[in-house]
């Protein structure tokens, strides 16, 4: 089959260069803003910090397989369901850096804070390829405007958030891009070899990755039921599924220990995940003989095989479907996940949760209307390219049902939704004439480009942190003079900046706001929520803790507490024995509340 969509035609080489441009300028706004990394020096979540301590600790020695971080979830330490690739792409260039003299601590910081943008750079260049087999040429090129102004991607990809989820958008481009190229030719086997592997690789990274992997595999499943000749398809997809095996059987040898790599674990990369690929190669395997049989004959066996697949799965993992919040513990499910925002439903109630819901699903409306129209009018069922609108239509499907649950997974979504709106314009030009044509691709294009390019810029420009609990003037007090032995353990009643603490302080942290923490979640409810102080200092024992600190804005976690909870006690100035209230400066005072324990 001719690849004439693989051709270079359209564009100039400066419109990459221009793109990279705006995007370095998009990033130097965010980095410069008042609350930027330039400006205050500060990482952007508790992710971004927790990374740090990871990468760190493994540059001080931590073991490879070591999934514990002994900072947070004081005294055992918290298991974290991460993965090392991102470790990796910090810690070579701080690494590098600290050859020159940096201080290792500050260049993991830096080096951190800058790998998101970096790996948007790439996610952007990355994008135009991705979407060739739909949009030849100049309409290619679209796809990257959208994600560089892309709410979802931005949100993970600014300077300071040291977090996997762009390395997953890098991941998910190569394994669309490669997965259309293998399902229009036939004849392309490599393509298919790499799509398997990139989507194992962002297996490795975050089983998330399997809201792009099912999808493609699913597409060239009814690919395989609908073309005239399946055989070949079925092979493709079997390539992919043989891809994807061979790149998460690498994942569990390199992450996981021998007598470990039987576990299944839903939040990482494990061997159910392993499973599905092996189905997946399986059923395609035997459907390739029966792809010379006319489509309608196909229907019953491609029903038998995935069923048989899908039914073996869930007979030895019924959490399977639960994806990534099958890990998550008793305590988080009570306590954190209700009130984290990014794994809050997207809503449609109200106007405002309308328009959140705008930035957050992007371009989906675009999207959809745009693989509508291309059935009809852009000859795809003529090229075979139907093939590869078919795979972009089955994740848009997916990623909008996840974001519908979860908003973090409107990162999972971008990719399927900023290719398949990418030919709109295109599309509109091919169906309108005269000053009708140029009025409405005028209209589309400053949707499309102009409010979420701005928008972005303007809104984080003027944003300026309202946290009421600023810990870098706390940490310097609490690191110039420790009023405990290093390593002592802390107990703060504020999730969200445990792991800063940690970072910046030599005291391990109890809480912080992780899905395998929910026994340090009880625990910290426990002492704060307790009407009886030997009930709280039993608690605090068993978790070793000598300081406890409040913010006085801090919300309660969970349940609201009792008016004679030991929190409100301590606000309102009463001390339980043993319990001595050290001075703090002035400009931590107003905000904080530190006791260490006799």
């Amino acid at each position: 089959m001719p690849r004439r969509n693989d051709s270079p035609d359209g564009p100039t080489p400066l419109l990459p260069i221009a793109l990279l441009l705006a995007l370095v300028f998009l990033h130097w706004r965010i980095a410069a803003a008042p609350d930027g990394f330039l400006t205050t020096g500060e990482m952007a979540d508790p992710d971004a910090w927790t990374r740090s301590l990871r990468v760190l600790a493994l540059y001080l020695g931590a073991a490879w397989q070591d999934p514990i971080l002994s900072a947070l979830s004081a005294p055992d330490g918290l298991s974290l369901h991460w993965t090392r690739p991102l470790d990796i792409l910090i810690l070579a260039p701080a690494w590098l850096a600290m050859r020159l003299g940096v201080d290792p601590r500050d260049a993991i910081l830096w080096s951190g804070a800058w790998v998101s943008p970096v790996l948007h750079a790439v996610a952007l260049l990355l994008s135009a390829w991705a979407a060739r087999p739909l949009w030849p040429g100049i309409g290619a090129w679209i796809t990257c405007v959208l994600l560089m102004s892309s709410w979802a991607v931005l949100g993970y990809s600014m300077p300071g958030r040291a977090d996997h989820h762009t390395l997953l958008l890098v991941a998910a481009l190569l394994t669309l891009g490669a997965g259309m190229r293998a399902a229009v030719d036939e004849h392309r086997g490599q393509q298919a070899w790499l799509a398997g592997i990139a989507g194992g690789f962002g297996v490795w990274v975050s089983p998330e990755a399997m809201l792009t992997v099912a999808p493609l595999l699913a597409g060239l499943g009814l690919a395989w039921l609908i073309a005239w000749d399946g055989k070949r398809l079925a092979l493709q997809g079997a390539r992919v599924a043989l891809g994807l095996a061979l790149m998460l059987a690498l994942a569990i040898a390199t992450e996981r220990p021998i007598a470990e790599w039987g576990l299944a674990e839903p939040d990482k990369v494990s061997v159910q995940h392993l499973a599905i690929a092996g189905a997946a190669a399986a059923c395609f395997l035997l459907a390739a003989p029966l792809g010379r049989l006319v489509p309608w004959a196909r229907v019953p066996a491609g029903l038998l095989l995935a069923g048989a697949a899908g039914y073996a799965l869930l007979r030895l993992w019924p959490d399977l479907l639960r994806g990534s919040l099958g890990g998550a513990d008793a305590g988080a499910v009570a306590l954190l996940l209700p009130n984290v925002q990014e794994m809050q439903p997207v809503r449609f109630g109200t106007r405002e949760q309308i328009g959140d819901a705008l930035w957050v699903m992007g371009t989906v409306p675009f999207a959809v209307l745009t693989l509508l129209l291309g059935l009809e009018f852009a000859g795809w069922a003529r090229s075979g390219r139907w093939r590869a609108a078919l795979i972009v239509a089955l994740a848009l499907v997916a990623g909008t049902g996840a974001s519908l649950m979860a908003r973090r997974f409107a990162l999972d979504l971008a990719p399927p939704a900023a290719i398949g709106a990418a030919g709109l314009l295109i599309l509109l030009g091919r169906l309108l004439m005269g000053a009708a044509r140029l009025i409405i691709c005028a209209v589309f294009a400053a949707m499309l480009f102009g409010l979420p390019f701005v928008a972005p810029l303007l809104t984080t420009s003027e944003a300026v942190s309202a946290r009421g609990c600023p810990v870098p003037a706390l940490a310097r007090f609490l690191s110039a003079a420790p009023p405990a032995p290093p390593g002592s353990v802390m107990l703060s009643d504020s999730l969200n900046i445990g792991p800063e603490l940690a970072w910046r302080t030599p005291f391990r942290q109890v809480a912080a706001p992780y899905h395998r923490g929910g026994a340090a979640l009880l625990d910290l409810s426990a002492v704060f929520a307790a009407t009886d102080d030997a009930e709280a200092m039993r608690v605090l024992a068993r978790r070793q803790v000598r300081l406890v600190l409040l913010c006085r804005d801090t919300p309660p976690l969970g349940s609201p507490w009792p008016e004679e909870s030991l929190r409100r006690r301590l606000l309102a100035g009463e001390r339980p024995d043993g319990w001595t209230e050290l001075p703090l400066p002035s400009e931590v005072s107003s905000s904080y509340l530190l006791f260490i324990l006799n």
